[in-house]
């Protein structure tokens, strides 16, 4: 069989037509089943890195039906053969799409498309045609930046490792569904994470394991609603749009709060209150909370009529100083909930989060759990349990933390590349996030009776090119003063390559928009 770079058939069966017993027959017409599916598999040194490509073309034969639960593929070794590729290289990309719940690896039997198979990712859907032009010269994706972890850090063995650890024995109560608020495994291990990472002193029996954030946002607004139904929601401006979604499609009025040089300013009355809120450092801008407007805030909750859920969101990755410790562990009135979640630590596909709730507030919520559903997986939990008792987690994250301050160093440098003339912007001490501000001048230039941050970013579509711009977070109409203009640039997920590009078309057209100035 020939091999060429970009156009490689998923058709390795031809190495066994000499055999004609039984089971090699059958093996020969499930393979040739694959061949008349169309399912192709190819790469290309101008795509990126290899491994990335094959997962994208195997999850996108997955999105498409191409390939099905239950079909078998070939191995490493036999892919590696068959590709003209590295053992090692395939083997990265395999132990990828294991960990991420796409594959199954049965012992002597071999790999197969797992049964219950996530959601397919935004990426590979878009990719129509990765499928069957599986190394096209042209990436035709669109280009963005992305605050998701580099998932080609991810330590795939280790967590194919502790999956299969996990489940040789499980417990009668998970495969029974017993563990309405998470394993206690796990909730074990997030409770010592905490205390270790976050400084946060709490009981295993006091957290609740979430599908994520909007599933806690979800559960926490059917209890409050219940426990203060007097009281008035407020939310942050400017705040990330599903966030503030998720809380207007629970509660019938949503108020909004500003930002001052301290952080989060408090409500002007002493109403009951509900605020979420990102104090040790707030989403999108950055900032964090001084320690007289906490106290302010402390003296607020210690009334005990208000309550903070506090979203502790990218606090593991500080890459200057000491991260803030959360007001959860401040507020001794106990009417703070701390949230959090494991997608930008682990991998999105993950799914799981949780709940520090007070003592008071826990048989509330779990009720609301069990009206609403119980949105967490309970196959991964005690794989994430064995991963973080391994040690693999605390190793990943402190590797991570060093990867991503590199990235945040190469964003910053392209910036000054690219943009310096027409933006500002501040080294962020952590996270995976950075804001830049359009210069004054620019923001006076409305074009199309649109922000000029979002007719920039229109302008930039037509090019495949997405940017999320900064007056999109606020609640307010465009032409409010209090909206500030610019973009929200991720630099965790992303290749150079990419964001030159991206950059690049952004400065053109700056220089344009420079040019009618004048």
């Amino acid at each position: 069989m020939k091999k060429q770079q970009g156009q490689i058939p998923y058709k390795y069966e031809h190495k066994h037509k000499h055999k004609h017993n039984h089971d090699q027959t059958t093996a020969e017409q499930d393979h040739a089943q694959w061949g008349a599916a169309g399912v192709r598999l190819g790469w290309s040194k101008h795509n990126g890195p290899i491994y990335r490509q094959l997962i994208e073309q195997i999850t996108a034969s997955i999105a498409s039906g191409k390939l099905v639960s239950g079909q078998r593929l070939p191995s490493s070794r036999e892919l590696a053969t068959t590709l003209g590729l590295s053992r090692t290289t395939t083997a990265r990309a395999l132990d990828q799409l294991i960990a991420e719940g796409y594959l199954n690896s049965e012992p002597r039997r071999g790999l197969f498309v797992a049964a219950d198979l996530p959601p397919a990712p935004p990426r590979a859907a878009r990719r129509s045609s990765a499928g069957e032009q599986a190394a096209d010269s042209v990436n035709t994706d669109i280009a963005s930046f992305t605050s998701l972890p580099d998932y080609r850090q991810f330590p795939a063995r280790a967590w194919a490792a502790s999956l299969r650890r996990s489940w040789l024995k499980p417990s009668p109560s998970l495969l029974n569904g017993d563990a309405s608020s998470g394993t206690h495994s796990l909730k074990t291990a997030i409770a010592d994470y905490l205390h270790q990472v976050r400084g946060v002193d709490c009981e295993a029996h006091n957290i609740i394991v979430t599908g994520g954030n909007r599933d806690a946002l979800s559960l926490i607004t059917h209890a409050l609603k219940q426990q203060s139904p007097e009281a008035h929601w407020w939310v942050e401006s400017p705040s990330y749009p599903p966030l503030r979604e998720t809380i207007r499609h629970n509660v019938e009025h949503c108020h909004w709060l500003e930002l001052d040089d301290d952080g989060l300013t408090l409500p002007t009355d002493d109403t009951p209150a509900i605020v979420v809120a990102t104090p040790c450092q707030h989403f999108p801008l950055g900032q964090t909370m001084s320690r007289a407007r906490r106290q302010a805030w402390q003296e607020r909750l210690s009334a005990g009529n208000s309550w903070l859920i506090e979203d502790d969101y990218d606090n593991e990755f500080r890459y200057e100083g000491l991260p803030g410790v959360p007001l959860f562990q401040a507020d001794h009135s106990g009417h703070t909930l701390l949230i959090g979640s494991f997608s930008k630590v682990m991998f999105k596909g993950l799914r799981l989060g949780f709940i520090v709730t007070p003592p008071a507030l826990r048989a509330r919520l779990l009720d609301s759990q069990s009206a609403l559903g119980n949105a967490a997986s309970a196959a991964m939990q005690p794989a994430l349990a064995d991963f973080m008792r391994q040690g693999h987690f605390s190793r990943h994250l402190n590797r991570m933390r060093r990867h991503q301050r590199q990235q945040r160093d190469q964003m910053c440098e392209l910036l000054e590349e690219y943009l310096s003339e027409w933006c500002q912007w501040q080294r962020p001490a952590g996270g995976m996030h950075l804001v830049v501000y359009l210069r004054p001048a620019l923001v006076e230039q409305q074009e199309q009776n649109k922000p000029t941050d979002q007719w920039l970013a229109d302008k930039l579509r037509e090019e495949a090119i997405r940017l999320d711009p900064l007056s999109r977070y606020y609640p307010y109409r465009s032409d409010d003063n209090r909206v500030r203009q610019g973009f929200v640039i991720g630099f965790t997920g992303g290749e150079s390559s990419n964001a030159r590009r991206i950059l690049s078309a952004l400065q053109k057209q700056l220089q344009r928009i420079g040019a009618d100035q004048a």
